[in-house]
Order: structure tokens, then sequence, then C-alpha cells
């Protein structure tokens, strides 16, 4: 057992902090770390780290990440907090690392994702609500990440909206050249972005993703939609369409659906088009298209009218 009760001064309690680091959290294989934890629920591991009064939590953090021997797995949800110590010490993990998750964060370094560009086991990538920029992604432009078959990107809706300023750019080519770089292993994308000023993004997809299972996306019937029926003849293995709206930005698309329905793949199971708005129409589809696909799910919403 560890006793986290803090010592009498601040030198126990620097000595207390690296002890406990090297002696007994070195063999973590999951971190799973909020700012407002839930400590009720025991039957979930939680990591609660004493803080040195001379570091910010989340330097205390990077300094317990970089001692470990084995981390596989790290997943944040904060209060916008810097993770820029953090992230930068995923290099330390390089080997071991396959999964991160970060939501409701930002990065004061820009340079911050450089800790993950050499963690070449990297299976699952999430970044949510983090104040992305252009700057934010650019040290993965040229890294290929052999394994990634997750990558789940979401923004902070408007920020880009603010002004013209560089901190504000989206990571519209950055993104593209991530995607790119995959060489075909990316099997599950997930992209609550406000995709125009993602120009083509669905587009690189279609080209680049060719075993890609499932797809969830922000689709405008004004931009996206040729893209997406573009993808549907590319991307012949998918499983799941997720399409919803963005920021409320909703729209009835009951006239696209025969140009879906021509070419969804056989494979796709799972069409989900509950956060736009259909008329009934598209029960009478979802009917048809049930009895056409084997096993198809598709879940919608019905708009009234």
């Amino acid at each position: 057992d560890v006793d986290f009760s803090p010592p009498e001064s601040h030198a126990d309690y620097e000595e207390v902090w690296e002890e406990d680091c090297e002696q007994y959290y070195d063999e973590y294989d999951h971190f799973d770390v909020s700012t407002e934890p839930d400590h009720s629920d025991h039957g979930e591991e939680w990591l609660d780290t004493p803080t040195p009064f001379d570091m910010t939590e989340e330097e205390s953090l990077a300094n317990l990440i970089s001692v470990q021997k084995r981390l596989q797995k790290f997943s944040w949800t904060g209060g916008y907090e810097d993770l820029s110590p953090i992230t930068l010490s995923f290099s330390s993990q390089q080997e071991n690392l396959i999964e991160v998750q970060l939501e409701n964060a930002f990065f004061r370094d820009s340079a911050a994702l450089e800790g993950l560009a050499p963690c070449q086991n990297l299976e699952t990538l999430k970044i949510a609500e983090c104040q992305l920029t252009a700057a934010n992604l650019r040290p993965l432009v040229y890294v290929t990440f052999p394994r990634l078959q997750v990558l789940e990107i979401t923004d902070v809706r408007d920020i880009y909206y603010l002004d013209d300023h560089e901190d504000t750019t989206p990571p519209s080519n950055e993104l593209t050249a991530i995607i790119r770089r995959t060489n075909g292993t990316l099997r599950e994308i997930r992209l609550n972005l406000e995709l125009h000023f993602y120009p083509n993004i669905i587009d690189t997809i279609a080209e680049c993703c060719p075993n890609l299972k499932l797809l969830a996306a922000s689709i405008k019937d004004d931009e996206q939609i040729p893209e997406l029926l573009r993808l549907l003849s590319s991307c012949r293995q998918l499983e799941s369409l997720i399409i919803h709206g963005y920021n409320s930005n909703f729209f009835t698309a009951d006239y696209i659906l025969p140009q879906i329905g021509a070419i969804v793949p056989e494979t796709l199971r799972y069409l989900d088009l509950t956060n736009d708005e259909y008329t009934a129409a598209i029960e009478s589809y979802a009917q048809e298209k049930e009895l056409e696909v084997e096993n198809l799910q598709v879940d919608y919403r019905d708009s009234g009218f």
C-alpha cells in the first residue's frame, strides 16, 4: 500500500514522490486520468497521484509516465488543462503505447505532440475538444504510424470562426497528411469536425483507406455529399456509417438516399442518421434496404413532416 497523506515538510514530500514513482508506479499498463474523478467507482482502476509543490499536476504526471516500464494505454478527460508536458513524455513509452485518448485540453507548446511521433505501435488515437491547430499537428505530418487503426478527431465548435490568426488555423493539411501516411491501416475514423475547414478530407479517406470499416463524419448536403458517394464506391468493406450534422446544422436529405442505396457496400450493417432531419420517407427506405442487405440496422429520426 502507498500512503498518500502529505508529509510534514516540502523536502519530505518530494522524496516520497520520487520514491513512489520509482517503486510503486512503474508497472502501470493503463492510465485513466480525469481532473474530476468519481472515486465511488472502485471497480475501475484509478491513478490518483501526489503532486510536489513546485510542479503542476500535469508536470508531475509527465514524470510519472516517464518512469513506466510498459504503459500501453493513456486516457485523459479534463477541464482544458495544458497537456504539453504529458504529451511530450509519451516518447519515453514509444515501444509500449498502443492507445492515447485526450479530451478537453489544449497544448500551449506547439510541438507538444512530438512526443507521439516515435510511438510506432500506436493503434488508437483520439483527440477531442483540444483546440487543435495546424501547428499542433505539424510534428506528425511526416510520421508513419504503421499500426494505426482508429483515428478520432473532434474540434471545439466555432473556434476557427473567431479570427484568422495562426493560432486558430485548422489542421486541414496536417490531418490529410496523417491519413495518407497510414497506408491503408485505418479501420475506424470519427471526424466530428466542421468539414468546411477540411476540404476534400472525405475524398482522401476514400483514396487512402480501402479497409475502412467505420466512418462517422459531419456531412452537409451542399458540400460533402458527392465526396461521401465516392467514398461508398471505394470503401467496399464498410460496416458502419454514421452521418450527422454539425453544430445543430441539420439538413433534410431524402433525395440522396436513392444514390446511397445504389452503391452502399453489401458489408454495411449499421447506418446511423439519427442526428439529421429526414421525412418519414426514410422509413420505407430503411425497410427496403433491410430486405436487400441482410441484417442492416438503420437508425433515424422522423422529423414529423
